[in-house]
């Protein structure tokens, strides 16, 4: 139906919801028009979608922040692992690209990497670097290292993009949370 190489991605939705939320980077390739016609399309989301996809992100982290300490308390060093990555793919990244990307937040996560200039992309490699080393040689210290950069680093860039979207980013959460690593992470 379309010259390649193309990547397609399929999203079921209720009829219903269809014109809730704008789109972008969609072509129709089937249907009916009726359907198609009642999509919201455009290059740009406005900006009070991005803060609002914004704040979800960010705060949906926040929201569930102690996951570290129980994963290690549970001996579940792979799932940390996996988590501590998907942090890097999942918050950093987009509010990396944010600045300069106002789509990187309805973007294929797999394709933001891609994005990065030269010296972002050093940092991607070294935070995955340090986090799988530190957790393939059980070393619980460097593993909250690792977790507090990378923790300090989504809020360093939520601060900057909440302000730029005209978001409150409280400024308690991060120093709590740091605490609450510091004493509650386990260490054995």
């Amino acid at each position: 139906m379309m010259e390649g190489p193309v990547k397609l991605d399929v999203f079921y939705e209720r009829r219903s919801n269809l014109a809730s939320h704008r789109r972008v980077a969609m072509k129709r390739l089937c249907g009916p028009g009726d359907i198609y016609g009642q999509l919201k399309l455009g290059e740009d989301l406005g900006s009070n979608e991005i803060a609002r996809v914004l704040e979800y992100n960010v705060l949906g982290f926040l929201q569930g922040a102690t996951w570290p300490v129980r994963m290690l308390a549970r001996g579940q060093l792979n799932i940390f692992l996996f988590n501590e990555i998907l942090l890097v793919e999942t918050a950093i990244l987009p509010l990396i690209l944010l600045r300069r990307d106002r789509r990187t937040f309805h973007r294929n996560m797999f394709t933001r990497a891609k994005m990065l200039n030269e010296h972002e992309h050093r940092e991607y490699v070294r935070l995955i670097a340090e986090v799988t080393h530190a957790v393939q040689g059980n070393d619980r210290a460097a593993m909250r290292d690792i977790h507090l950069e990378i923790f300090r680093e989504i809020c360093r860039l939520a601060r900057e993009a909440f302000a730029i979207y005209n978001l409150n980013f409280l400024p308690h959460v991060e120093q709590e949370l740091v605490t609450f690593y510091s004493h509650e992470w386990p260490m054995t």
